[in-house]
């Protein structure tokens, strides 16, 4: 059982060596390229040229036409100088030298200098027919403080190449309506004072005398006996009138609907060999895990 456990432990420590070891593989395989050093005098050359064909070039670059800068467009990026320097045009040649696919070799001029990326431009070589660069190559000055670049490529091709088409961006036209103010005229309407009078109105009454002769009147007595007369009072017991039955309103209430807002998906990045690499080195590494951990416990007997 000791053996048994000592070879345990032996493979854990092998397979969790080998997935470290393919892990690193992996991340390896995502770094970025750094920037490639320079001299002064040294020459560097494109890197996105070279192809046999003119259909192999149309799939390269076909369709990158730059209108505002028309023509065989080159820039070199990454530009990056010695410390306590600052680049200008007079770190870079004043032209580069451009071959075509019929052997002919000509310049481009330098175009400008934006940032730490370098324009070169060639407007009048090979515009229009099917003749395409297969290489183009950059001398830095015997005295630059350029140290390091990233790029030198073809960037975009000319508008007239066959099988290009050029796309032109309108620039954006706003119109603004003048505002329109109306002023009505003020309306005043006076109306007319209506004076009523009444005319009073006066009643004499007829002053009225009346004379009444003097009545002397002799009475008997009479002797009246009155029957006691009992007057019964019907009292009515007050109607109550019962109110009608209240009739209480329901209200439906209606629970919230909620709305779940839909899912959103995140970019995928990198590449689909190191997302297999760094899955084979999860399993092996947990495995060895598992082996290590396995070998640790109390063996019986």
């Amino acid at each position: 059982m000791k053996t048994a456990g000592k070879y345990t432990s032996v493979g854990g420590r092998v397979l969790t060596a080998v997935g470290l070891v393919v892990a690193a593989m992996a991340i390896t395989q995502g770094t970025t390229a750094l920037a490639a050093s320079v001299s002064a005098g040294q020459t560097i050359t494109t890197s996105n040229l070279g192809q046999g064909s003119s259909t192999e070039f149309q799939q390269a670059h076909g369709g990158k036409c730059d209108p505002n800068n028309d023509g065989w467009h080159f820039i070199i990026n990454g530009l990056s100088a010695g410390d306590g320097t600052t680049l200008d045009a007079t770190d870079l040649p004043s032209t580069i030298s451009i071959k075509f696919s019929d052997g002919s070799v000509v310049s481009g001029a330098f175009l400008k200098l934006s940032g730490p990326t370098a324009h070169y431009l060639n407007n009048s070589d090979h515009q229009a027919d099917n003749v395409y660069p297969t290489s183009a190559s950059l001398t830095f000055p015997a005295v630059t403080d350029v140290t390091a670049y990233t790029n030198f490529v073809l960037s975009h091709i000319p508008c007239g190449f066959p099988g290009t088409t050029t796309t032109t961006t309108q620039p954006a036209t706003t119109t603004t309506a003048a505002a329109t103010t109306t002023t009505e005229a003020a309306t005043t309407t006076t109306e007319a004072a209506t004076t009523t009078t009444q005319a009073a109105t006066t009643t004499t009454e007829a002053a009225t005398t009346t004379t009444q002769a003097a009545t002397t009147t002799t009475q008997a007595a009479t002797t009246t006996t009155a029957a006691a007369t009992t007057t019964s009072v019907e009292s009515e017991a007050p109607v109550v009138t019962p109110a009608a039955p209240s009739t209480a309103s329901q209200v439906a209430s209606e629970a919230p609907v909620l709305t779940a807002p839909a899912g959103s998906s995140l970019p995928v990045t990198g590449s689909g060999d190191q997302s297999t690499l760094l899955i084979v080195a999860t399993i092996l590494f947990l495995g060895g895990v598992i082996l290590l951990a396995r070998s640790r416990r109390p063996q019986e007997g």
